[in-house]
């Protein structure tokens, strides 16, 4: 073999190592660019997939954000309208109540000026008089003054007893304020029978006492004593007369009692849950305490007093609630808003009302029936 032969066969040997080495390091480069693409694309895909992420977590957040403010303001609304609702049924209220007392008031001095004259014209006269007088009273002591003064003659004494802790309390109708022992209820006395038994009573002749309610509760006695061998000479004596005062005077202290209640609501603050620091002590809270405690009796003993057949009815069924659920919400609102919100966490009066007053001590007639 020739020296060029040889030549050619150690240059294409050569030209053949470096061919081989070539490819492997372009295969080799290409493995490592594709291994490359193939983590920027895996790197790609977790970041798009870590943003859609975090875009859905931000629709999602911001999606509940606009769902609990569309939900807060419904309730506020929802509490504006049962602000109003309950101010509008107070006002119709107060003007139902002003137009059946007046109506009463003049159906009853008709009624008296339409009687055929008898022998005793002078005690109708005077009963028409009492009624006016009660009628035109604007304050419980008005009614109660002329009751008595209605009553009261030569020989006659005519008293108000207010029922405490079952004990009659004598109210002062003097100006001196004299008061005399107060007198328990199991004493003998027609006083005591008339606010046990919740109707009239008459001793010995000579005494006779009449009960004076509020929503049917016995909250006072009307008493007439007659000194022995008087003679009246016209004056109120018989015990319809006086009874029929009585139970007119009965009305007109609730119809009083709830024109001061509905104007109290009506006018009550729009944030009657602040607790003003003036009345930060002891007494002012005391007393907002017994405030809160009158005003939930009121409320109940008005339900109780327009639905009385409900709640007899409610008491023999044991759905009480399914019968005055209405009415005990709405007297619910009235009193939300009337107490304020630190006296209504400390003590739910208007429930011990509800069960004192409605369901007769059984809270169990409260409960809802499934």
């Amino acid at each position: 073999m020739t020296f060029e032969e040889e030549l050619r066969r150690a240059f294409d040997t050569l030209t053949d190592r470096l061919r081989g080495e070539l490819d492997r390091h372009a295969r080799a480069a290409l493995d490592e660019l594709a291994q490359s693409a193939r983590a920027e694309r895996d790197e790609a895909i977790a970041r798009a997939e870590a943003a859609a992420r975090a875009d859905a977590d931000a629709r999602v957040e911001a999606s509940a954000r606009d769902e609990t403010a569309a939900r807060a303001e419904a309730i506020a609304q929802a509490e504006a309208a049962v602000r109003a609702e309950a101010a509008a049924q107070s006002e119709e209220a107060l003007r139902a109540h002003e137009a059946a007392w007046r109506a009463q008031s003049e159906q009853l001095a008709a009624s008296s000026k339409t009687v055929e004259p008898r022998a005793d014209t002078a005690s109708i006269v005077r009963l028409a008089d009492g009624i006016r007088a009660m009628a035109a009273a604007t304050s419980l002591q008005g009614v109660l003054d002329a009751l008595v003064g209605a009553a009261g003659a030569d020989g006659i004494t005519a008293r108000i007893w207010l029922l405490r802790n079952q004990r009659l309390a004598p109210w002062p109708i003097d100006s001196s304020g004299a008061q005399t022992e107060e007198v328990g209820l199991d004493e003998d006395r027609a006083i005591t029978a008339a606010a046990r038994n919740n109707s009239p009573a008459l001793r010995n002749g000579v005494e006779q006492a009449f009960p004076l309610t509020l929503a049917g509760e016995v909250v006072a006695v009307f008493g007439i004593s007659t000194a022995q061998g008087t003679t009246t000479d016209g004056r109120l004596q018989s015990a319809e007369e006086l009874e029929i005062l009585a139970r007119y005077a009965s009305r007109a202290l609730e119809a009083i009692t709830a024109f001061k209640t509905a104007r109290a609501v009506v006018q009550a603050p729009a944030e009657p849950g602040l607790r003003p620091s003036a009345l930060s002590n002891e007494a002012s809270s005391a007393e907002e305490h017994a405030s809160a405690q009158r005003y939930a009796k009121l409320l109940v003993c008005e339900i109780k007093l327009y639905h009385e057949a409900d709640v007899v009815d409610g008491r023999r069924d044991r759905d009480l609630v399914a019968r005055l659920g209405g009415e005990i919400a709405h007297a619910r609102v009235m009193y939300e808003q009337r107490v304020p919100r630190h006296v209504r966490e400390h003590a739910d009066y208007f429930h011990d009302e509800l069960v004192r007053t409605l369901a007769n001590g059984d809270p169990s007639l409260l409960e809802i029936r499934t």
